[in-house]
């Protein structure tokens, strides 16, 4: 859908003034969206999440480092925000103090975008997430805002994953997922998508996020003994989760499934046996998508990183906001004071990505292909990696459940 929106219902809907485009500096006036394009890579590099955090820096300096835009030099700003809102918050304040960002990728927490969620859109800045919950929830709520672009939706990966699990996998499925709000949104996208199509829920397991001992929960699933399980356990306490598992023994009875992000192939060399034979739904397959853009994200990044698994969805798409960043720019002839225009840019703008096409609905979340990946044992002492075994194509989030949570931005 190709949207239009004019600067006048722009900086009504952005709660933005006329004026906000400039910015008092000493006794002078600079102009703002001149001279160098600032973008800010607000990502962990610390904590549980540093791993996703350190794929999508990579991902956006494969683009940026050098790079130039209607003229105009990119001047990268990478903080670390980790895990923790009040430091992610310190890190929006800090680089936002002179309101000359342009661009904001990131972070990777949901619980982080919350806290600097309004120090942000008070900004000019143009916001890229790589991932939002789906629903109401806290974390989402009040992100509906002509400046945000989400990477991806839970809604995408989670609510058309379910009919598909109950097709393939199992009639009957535990959910088990890190008790926050993304986790949770997670989990009841999926069990509207699984019961919609006949499937039955029967348990459901809540380990606090940072768990790294499961045994509890694990102790749990094994009295129930379900056909399957939906799981979502991200960052590196998803390899514990998943060693655990066969541990108990459970990966013999109990067919394992999940949100992708768990089971990216960054972590196949830690997770090692325990993790075949998984499926997991994402919006990105570095191994199997053979189109041309994916080709040339893949080859690049090997080149510059020489990681063997290739990039993550997580890399992925901080590359697609970096190109996106100096698309829009490009677009406005490097104008990125007028905001309106950038957004309407973005808006009207259909990038090849890595992952096939990708364009943004009415919600600004994108519209997109959804993998179906099974985690699959190589030769020799390769580890294992991901393997698309099916394709959900062209899934859109309705308007009820989109970033902003109801939102419609036409």
């Amino acid at each position: 859908m190709k949207l239009s929106l004019s600067r006048r219902a722009f900086l009504k809907k952005a709660g933005l003034t006329a004026g906000a485009t400039t910015l008092a500096l000493g006794s002078g006036w600079r102009v703002l969206g001149q001279g160098t394009l600032n973008v800010a890579l607000l990502l962990p590099q610390s904590g549980s999440f540093a791993g996703p955090g350190g794929e999508a820096i990579r991902g956006a300096q494969l683009v940026l480092d050098g790079a130039e835009a209607a003229g105009r030099g990119v001047n990268l700003i990478i903080e670390d925000t980790g895990t923790d809102p009040s430091t992610g918050l310190e890190k929006a304040e800090k680089v936002l103090a002179d309101d000359d960002v342009d661009f904001i990728i990131g972070p990777i927490s949901s619980a982080v975008t919350a806290a600097m969620r309004d120090r942000v859109l008070e900004s000019r800045a143009i916001w890229f997430i790589p991932t939002t919950g789906a629903g109401a929830s806290p974390t989402v709520e009040g992100l509906c805002s002509p400046q945000v672009f989400a990477g991806v939706n839970t809604f995408a990966l989670s609510n058309a994953f379910g009919p598909w699990v109950k097709e393939n996998v199992a009639d009957e499925v535990y959910i088990f997922v890190n008790n926050y709000v993304f986790g949770n949104s997670t989990a009841a996208q999926f069990r509207e998508g699984f019961e919609a199509a006949g499937g039955t829920i029967v348990g459901e397991g809540l380990p606090p996020l940072g768990t790294s001992d499961f045994a509890p929960f694990l102790t749990d699933v094994i009295e129930v003994l379900p056909q399957a399980m939906f799981t979502f356990v991200p960052g590196g306490n998803g390899i514990s989760f998943v060693k655990q598992f066969e541990e108990f023994g459970l990966k013999e009875d109990v067919k394992l499934t999940g949100l992708g992000s768990s089971f990216v192939n960054l972590f196949l060399p830690a997770m090692g046996s325990a993790a075949v034979g998984a499926f997991s739904s994402l919006n990105y397959g570095p191994e199997d998508i053979s189109i041309p853009a994916n080709v040339e994200f893949r080859d690049a990044y090997a080149a510059a990183y020489g990681r063997p698994t290739g990039p993550s969805f997580y890399a992925m798409m901080a590359y697609d906001f970096a190109r996106t960043a100096l698309m829009a720019t490009e677009a406005v002839s490097g104008d990125t004071s007028d905001v309106a225009a950038v957004v309407n840019a973005i808006e009207n703008l259909d990038l090849d990505s890595p992952r096939g096409p990708l364009s943004y609905s009415a919600t600004h979340d994108p519209i997109t292909n959804i993998y179906v990946r099974e985690t699959q044992a190589q030769e020799g002492d390769a580890p294992p990696l991901n393997i698309v075994i099916d394709t959900i194509p062209d899934v859109e989030v309705p308007i009820d459940v989109a970033v902003g949570g109801p939102c419609d931005l036409s």
